[in-house]
């Protein structure tokens, strides 16, 4: 059931699930469609922490500004979960996901008990948000079967991608205005974001995962967070794309591991 946080400066959809006495979150990345559609999705591939976790699974706030940018984003989540009366925290950051969790690490580490993130990165450059761009182009001129289906090629492994390139279109038919204008926006905040030299802020023990075939964030990018980042550790897939915290089958365990350390 999604549920909503509201305040008397912005609503924020939200849905938990699980009954443990210890509190996750899990902050998404870049969404096409709002992750509160894949709610069951979601409870299924996270079934293995259900007894020893209560789970919150956040969206971004509702009516996002053009000016939103990924500070904001934090900011607001932070604002969400102090609201809710949630500490120590077990976070879960994937893709632009990470990023805010990262920033909440940075800004608030009394918040995050451990941290994971997965294919995510601390600078975007000008290289970097390319992609980005044409995928907003894409929106913007409506052409949204193209533009999913250049989002999946870069995000998933050639396999994963091969198996369901021919059959978007009923997904592509359900995207609406709102679904767009949000795509783009979080898309726009990814432009020159950098936290480098804030990295180092981080005290809570990390654990940074990626894939060393990710056509969005260069692998590279996790190895410069696991340098940067005092209490972290690093593992690297081989074989997966960007999207490696959907389809590596192990990937849940190794999370899990790392929580109950």
């Amino acid at each position: 059931m999604v549920l909503t946080f509201k305040n008397n400066e912005f609503k924020m959809d939200y849905f938990k699930f699980g009954n443990g006495k210890k509190n996750m979150i899990i902050i998404p990345g870049v969404s096409i469609k709002s992750v509160m559609e894949s709610e069951e999705i979601i409870k299924n591939a996270y079934k293995l922490f259900s007894n020893d976790f209560t789970i919150y699974v956040f969206d971004r706030k509702k009516k996002m500004e053009k000016s939103y940018n990924i500070f904001n984003m934090a900011d607001d989540l932070i604002k969400t979960i102090d609201g809710l009366g949630l500490k120590d925290l077990y976070a879960l950051g994937a893709s632009q996901g990470g990023m805010i969790a990262l920033i909440i690490a940075i800004k608030r580490g009394d918040l995050i008990k451990k941290l994971n993130v997965n294919s995510t990165t601390a600078f975007v450059t000008h290289d970097k948000y390319l992609l980005f761009d044409e995928l907003i182009n894409l929106s913007i001129n409506n052409k949204l079967l193209d533009m999913v289906k250049l989002f999946c090629k870069k995000a998933y492994s050639n396999e994963l991608y091969e198996s369901v390139k021919d059959s978007l279109l009923p997904f592509v038919n359900s995207i609406n205005e709102n679904d767009i204008n949000n795509f783009i926006i979080e898309s726009e905040a990814l432009k020159d974001f950098n936290i480098l030299n804030d990295l180092d802020k981080i005290k809570c023990d990390t654990f940074i995962i990626a894939s060393k075939l990710d056509q969005i964030f260069d692998y590279n990018d996790s190895i410069t967070l696991n340098n940067k980042i005092k209490n972290s550790k690093l593992f690297l897939y081989d074989k997966y794309g960007h999207d490696v915290y959907d389809e590596a089958l192990d990937i849940k365990n190794r999370i899990y591991d790392f929580y109950m350390e």
